[in-house]
């Protein structure tokens, strides 16, 4: 499965409102948004191939599935939402817990050494702890 995402984009044009299978009176099949007292067809199966559709559960399922093309992309635009913020909150995260290491290694060699360098006017380089001459203030 590729990590590409699919360019939503290319969607901004489609039939807004939601689409449904619509059996029409001159036995045609309707896949379209109901407005008003009628409807706006987006995909139109003519007779002699609405009767072949009706009768094949695959392609009901295709039409069905057809029918459900603004649902899903609204669905995948809201996941990818969702993506995106779960990301910057990762990101966010792995940095904040990056400086709290990098802050408690700092704190922790820091008491390392006061603990072994416990003299007020130690500069921590220059003491007898560190088998060094001390300086004098």
């Amino acid at each position: 499965m590729s990590n590409e995402r699919i360019d939503l984009t290319q969607f901004k044009e489609i039939t807004k409102g939601a689409w449904e299978v619509i059996d029409t009176p001159n036995g045609r099949i309707d896949i379209g948004v109901r407005q008003g007292g009628g409807y706006s067809p987006v995909v139109t199966f003519t007779e002699g191939m609405a009767n072949q559709v009706r009768n094949i559960p695959r392609d009901v399922a295709d039409m069905n599935a057809i029918a459900a093309v603004p649902k899903l992309i609204a669905e995948l635009k809201r996941c990818y939402d969702l993506i995106d913020a779960q990301k910057e909150n990762l990101e966010f995260l792995n940095g904040a817990i990056e400086k709290l290491h990098e802050e408690t290694w700092t704190e922790a060699v820091v008491e390392l050494v006061e603990e072994h360098h416990p003299s007020e006017w130690c500069d921590y380089s220059h003491c007898w702890k560190c088998e060094e001459e001390p300086t004098s203030e």
